[in-house]
This record gives structure tokens, C-alpha cells and sequence, in this order.
């Protein structure tokens, strides 16, 4: 029945579309009320050339036609259809750069200890977001480290062995359109290496910018690291990732709703244990301040299939959203086998366990949403 009530309104708007390219006059004709008056019409409902409203009639044929085909003002028709926007993303294992508390115990700032991402992207339509990303990852562990009885370091160290992973990603999705079904795919191309070779976009790099940085404004004073090449040989690979999804955004009342998600995806690249199979389960909770601002908190639930095992992670955040600027405040935590594709990517060298990863997403969009 459903089905049969959704043809027929598809078949009625499509008739209803070619009488307005094809037969306009006569319609006019017939929808034409002013007594014995062919040239005026009182016709109640003509679209507009956007698509956003409906002109109100009695119009002359001549009036409506211009109406139709009307443009829209120089750029406008652009805007519409295309919203840019630029995001950044930092994640960090290290605790003292949210809390200003130095603890090792809490974020030893070895294994994955850094990531950035920036991203340069567009909404196609409100339908689709397509675009390109630049990721940098750094995975570290202390020259000459000393070892207790548990096998655990004791002691601060300056020193480190690195491998940097950067990865330049292209991407398109059709999640932001909000419909029940959507799907994401992304291909790139991945470097690890032992030096700095590509300078700003190697992990290691932004991570002694970012300390430096710090140590020299108010902010916690965190260890300047020398990085020391531990000769491994450089690597390249490609790689291919899809995942689709369902999501249902449901109304609470007239400032909250609450918007679930669920998804299930495959990673498989050329390089050795990089290949993952990955499911999350999430949901958002969302508060309307006012035209401008929402507000919310949401949790995710998220488990990676790899070569050496299975990873879970359980992650909260906090974030707002405005007309032109969005910002998340994400924590992290893992149980599990951590993935062995890239050296050094392992637990807490003090506690043995994995550490909790903080991360910071802004993006801004060039014109308001």
C-alpha cells in the first residue's frame, strides 16, 4: 500500500512537472477563474526557479513564464550547491597538554603519542562530502630505557626511536544528506618512514612544533624530544577503505533530539598488517541553545579487527555546533591488541596498559551552513 501511495505521488509530480514545461497555457486556461479573461489566470501554486517556495497567483502567462525561468543571482546558484569547508584534528596520548598535570602513569607520551589531520573538503548539494585529507601519525619509544622487575621503564627520557605515517587521503561520502542508509569511501596513498623526509607532514615534526610551541607560552612545559633515526627502511603503500551505515535522528522535543548511528567497514592496503575490518556503534545527544548553536554530548562504541587481534574502544565526547564553526572534544579508551603495523604502537611503557587518546576537532565552513 505504501509503495502503491509513493508512485502515485511520483507520477502525479512528474505530470505535474512536464505540464509546466510543456503545457503551461493550457493550464493557465483551465485554472483560469477571471471571468471570460484567457490572459489572466488565478493559479495558486507555481514553483519558483529555486525550488524553495511558491509564488501566489493571478499572474499573466507571460508573468509566470518569467518567473520559471528567472535565474538565480550571480553566485547564489554556487553557494547553494557547494559549501566548503577546512577541518583540523589533533589527537595525543599525553594528559599534561589537557590537564597541565604531568603523568606518566596516565599518558607516557611513547607508542602513538601524535596525530594531526587537516582536511580540505565540500558539500555537494547537502547531498554528498567530497575532499581530500592530509593525516600524520607518530609512533615513539626511548632510547636506552631502563626496565623494573615487571618489565615496566622507570625514569624520563629525551631520546626516542620514530616511524612517521602519513597518509594523503581522498574521500567521498553521502552521510551529511541525513538519510536512513549512507556510505563512505576513501582511497590514499601511506608512508612510514624513520626520518623526516617530508617535513611538515611527518608526524614527529609537528610534534616538536607543538612543544616548542607550548614551552614557550603559558601553557604546561612538556619534554622537547630528539628524534634519532632507527634505520628502518622507508616504506610506501596504497589503500581502500568502505564502510556503510544507518542513522535515524529522533525528536525528543523542540530543542533536543537524539541522533543514533551505526556502521560496519573494511580497510585492506598493500602494506603488512595494515588490513582492518571495523564496526561502531554511537549515538549523539543534541541540544538547540538557539538559531545560531546546538550543543551536545555523545558516546561511540568501536571495535577493529586486525591481524594481531581485536581492539576495542569506547570514546565520549563533548561538542557544539554553530553556523560556521563546529568543535569536538573527544577521550579515548582501549582494551585489547593493539594494531602491529607500524612500530612502536603499543601499550603504556610504565603501566603495561594502552593509554587513553584526547582529541581536538574545529572546522570551519567558509559561508555559513
Amino acid at each position: 500500500m505504501k509503495t502503491l501511495m509513493v508512485l502515485t505521488c511520483l507520477i502525479s509530480l512528474h505530470a505535474f512537472a512536464e505540464d509546466i514545461d510543456f503545457k503551461a497555457e493550457s493550464i493557465i486556461e483551465n485554472q483560469c477563474v477571471a471571468a471570460n479573461r484567457p490572459d489572466q489566470c488565478s493559479l495558486k501554486k507555481i514553483p519558483y526557479s529555486d525550488n524553495s517556495f511558491l509564488v501566489m497567483g493571478p499572474y499573466t502567462y507571460a508573468e509566470i513564464s518569467s518567473e520559471l525561468i528567472t535565474p538565480l543571482p550571480h553566485g547564489e546558484e554556487e553557494k547553494r550547491l557547494r559549501k566548503w569547508y577546512i577541518a583540523f584534528s589533533h589527537s595525543n596520548d599525553n594528559v599534561q597538554m589537557v590537564t597541565g598535570h604531568k603523568d606518566w602513569n596516565e599518558g607516557d607520551d611513547f607508542g602513538f603519542t601524535s596525530g594531526t589531520e587537516i582536511k580540505v573538503g565540500a558539500i555537494l548539494d547537502q547531498t554528498y562530502d567530497v575532499g581530500v585529507a592530509l593525516i600524520g601519525e607518530l609512533y615513539t619509544t626511548p632510547v636506552g630505557a631502563v626496565k623494573n622487575s615487571e618489565g615496566h621503564i622507570v625514569g624520563t627520557y629525551s631520546n626516542q626511536y620514530f616511524r612517521n605515517k602519513t597518509n594523503l587521503e581522498f574521500f567521498i561520502s553521502n552521510a551529511h544528506q541525513g538519510k536512513l542508509h549512507f556510505w563512505d569511501a576513501r582511497i590514499g596513498l601511506v608512508n612510514v618512514s624513520s626520518d623526516e623526509s617530508l617535513s611538515i607532514l611527518d608526524g614527529s615534526w609537528q610534534q616538536r612544533m607543538i612543544h616548542k610551541f607550548m614551552n614557550s607560552t603559558g601553557l604546561p612545559k612538556v619534554l622537547t624530544y630528539t628524534n634519532v633515526n632507527d634505520q628502518q627502511s622507508t616504506q610506501w603503500g596504497t589503500y581502500f577503505s568502505a564502510l556503510w551505515g544507518m542513522q535515524k535522528t529522533l525528536k525528543i522535543n523542540k530543542r533536543l533530539d537524539l541522533v543514533v548511528k551505526s556502521t560496519a567497514g573494511v580497510t585492506v592496503s598493500s602494506l603488512k598488517n595494515d588490513s582492518s575490518i571495523k564496526s561502531l556503534t554511537g549515538a549523539d545527544l543534541r541540544m538547540k541553545l538557539n538559531d545560531n548553536y546546538k550543543v551536545g554530548v555523545g558516546i561511540e562504541l568501536i571495535q577493529t579487527k586486525h591481524s594481531a587481534g581485536l581492539l576495542k574502544e569506547i570514546a565520549g565526547k563533548v561538542f557544539v555546533e554553530g553556523k560556521q564553526n563546529d568543535f569536538v572534544l573527544k577521550a579515548s579508551q582501549y582494551k585489547g591488541h593493539l594494531m602491529n603495523n607500524v612500530s612502536y604502537n603499543g601499550p603504556n611503557l610504565y603501566t603495561g596498559n594502552i593509554d587513553t587518546i584526547y582529541t581536538l576537532q574545529i572546522k570551519h565552513y567558509l559561508e555559513p551552513k
